[in-house]
């Protein structure tokens, strides 16, 4: 600037043509748009992919919400805050999904919610298997509430200081997320009251669908020990002013750790205290209700007595309630004959499975299908592939046109089943992870349906079907060239690679050590492909022809 104005010293009566002047200025990210980055939306209690999480029924499980909802807002009481945190369990299928989900919504109708996270180990949303993302969504929540605005420059400095912090320990991440900003900053005044954590039981360590990394229970216990763990060490900090809802089976590593730490959290558990059975037999009776005006039934249909027998029949299972409803609503014939059908299920071995009802229940809708056992080999596979569309999962597994809707119609009131156009973008879902139990155990699940309950029967099949992709470059059954379109452009989506590379080495692993691919294809997948999913898929798709 110096040397310019020594050429215009002394200078006057002059004009400059086509002056710019450029200001530039910097862009500084916020604290919510890195943690963004590094969150689960889908575990958010009231993400889209909840749109229809179960919640309770009106003028149901109201002992229970009042109970949790009294210790939420009570801070007057002898135990607080020496017990910040709150264990909410129950057998499957009691209801405590549907319950968080609950207490939720009220919440944030109340302005008390701080933040929720819905663990789910059959969602279509890997994110929502993993400890990984936990800590970040809980702070990424917390900075949307007025009262806590000013810890936001407090968790940026966290991250520009340590930007690696989203890969290390749920703990250190607490520390510089969550705990050292709220120290820093101290809140005070209205804040939100309560953090809910559910379905606990559900993270699953590793990376889900990866047979480099087979699914482990002690590793699975490990990272579900460090959640909690975690969460207690956040409930326990003088500055961490809120309380934490956790929700999970009874799991031996949740009732020992709890067992421990006992002076700390308070439990509910839910047994026949909160008279399940009234609310069930509430459930039923408006549901019923709903189908005699739907279908124009008699007034007394189906009566008190069916109503007081399928009520002792759930044995305080709301899932038992919930499956039966879908069954009688959904079925092939008219409600009266579905429910006439259902009456007659003799359920075995009651004395020695809680579940005895409910999975003669499962039994008598899945042997309803024309092939039970392939009828357990799709419901694994599906849910396997849950993250896909419907409307590809079925050209992908289909070995003649029309076989899924053949198969799995029968099965609605256990699956979730999209109807054109959005089953191009909408995955199966299955309703109840009691489902899945039921089919991977021998104990519980019959010998009809078991045989492909196991996980090499479900993954080759699925495998098998991946190798049929490549090599026909489509779907195996006939198909327009729009849906063949339609098929591989999904089947060229990245995640749908991983799906490819993860089943064909499951295959590969359990045909004969990769004799299917040498023999019919020569083509063999490698340990260097498995590990680069996204590398070779498209060359796959595009040489396989002429090597069959």
């Amino acid at each position: 600037m110096a040397a310019l104005t020594s050429y215009m010293q002394g200078a006057h009566d002059f004009r400059i043509d086509n002056l710019a002047i450029s200001h530039s200025l910097a862009y500084t990210r916020g604290a919510l748009e890195y943690l963004e980055e590094h969150i689960a939306t889908g575990a958010f209690h009231n993400s889209s992919e909840r749109s229809d999480a179960p919640t309770c029924h009106p003028e149901t499980r109201t002992a229970v919400q009042e109970d949790i909802l009294g210790w939420i807002t009570d801070e007057g009481s002898e135990d607080y805050p020496r017990m910040k945190m709150m264990w909410l369990s129950g057998p499957a299928g009691s209801g405590k999904t549907a319950i968080a989900g609950s207490i939720a919504e009220v919440c944030q109708e109340r302005d008390i919610l701080a933040g929720s996270f819905f663990f789910s180990s059959y969602s279509a949303s890997p994110e929502r298997h993993s400890k990984g993302l936990l800590i970040v969504t809980l702070a990424y929540q917390l900075l949307q509430h007025d009262g806590l605005e000013g810890m936001e420059q407090y968790v940026l400095k966290a991250i520009q200081r340590d930007p690696a912090i989203f890969k290390k320990r749920l703990k250190d991440q607490l520390q510089a997320l969550i705990l050292k900003p709220l120290r820093k900053f101290a809140p005070s005044g209205d804040l939100p009251r309560v953090l809910i954590i559910d379905g606990v039981d559900e993270v699953q360590a590793g990376q889900p669908m990866d047979p480099s990394k087979p699914r482990s229970k002690r590793a699975d216990e490990e990272d579900q020990l460090e959640v909690i763990s975690c969460l207690l060490q956040a409930a326990k900090d003088q500055a961490f002013p809120f309380r934490i809802l956790v929700v999970s089976r009874p799991e031996r590593v949740f009732t020992e750790f709890f067992a421990t730490h006992r002076d700390h959290i308070k439990r509910v558990f839910l047994d026949e205290s909160y008279e399940p059975d009234a609310d069930i037999e509430v459930y039923l009776t408006a549901r019923f209700a709903g189908l005699r005006y739907r279908y124009r039934l008699d007034s007394g249909w189906p009566g008190d007595g069916i109503v007081r027998r399928l009520v002792a029949n759930a044995s305080g299972q709301f899932i038992y309630a919930a499956t039966v409803v879908r069954f009688v609503a959904d079925g092939t014939d008219p409600p009266p004959s579905q429910l006439e059908r259902l009456l007659k299920i003799r359920p075995h071995d009651l004395d020695t499975n809680p579940f005895g009802t409910l999975d003669a229940l499962y039994t008598h809708v899945l042997m309803g299908s024309p092939s039970p056992r392939l009828a357990a080999t799709w419901l694994l596979a599906l849910n396997a592939t849950s993250s896909l569309p419907a409307r590809f999962c079925r050209l992908l597994l289909e070995k003649e046109r029309g076989q899924g809707e053949h198969i799995l119609r029968p099965l609605a009131s256990l699956i979730f089943i999209p109807d054109p156009p959005q089953d191009q973008e909408l995955g199966y879902r299955v309703y109840h992870k009691s489902l899945l139990d039921f089919l991977s155990d021998e104990r519980r699940c019959p010998a009809p349906i078991f045989g492909s309950g196991e996980r090499p029967g479900w993954a080759t099949f699925l495998g098998e079907a991946w190798l049929a992709l490549l090599m026909n470059k489509g779907s195996r059954v006939p198909a327009t060239p729009l849906e063949n379109d339609y098929f591989i452009n999904v089947a060229l989506r990245p995640q749908s690679e991983a799906f490819i590379f993860w089943e064909l080495a499951e295959a590969c692993y359990d045909i004969e050590g990769g004799a299917l691919f040498a023999a019919r294809c020569r083509i063999l997948v490698d340990k260097q492909a498995v590990e680069q999913p996204g590398r070779r898929v498209k060359r796959f798709l595009l040489q396989v022809e002429g090597s069959r």
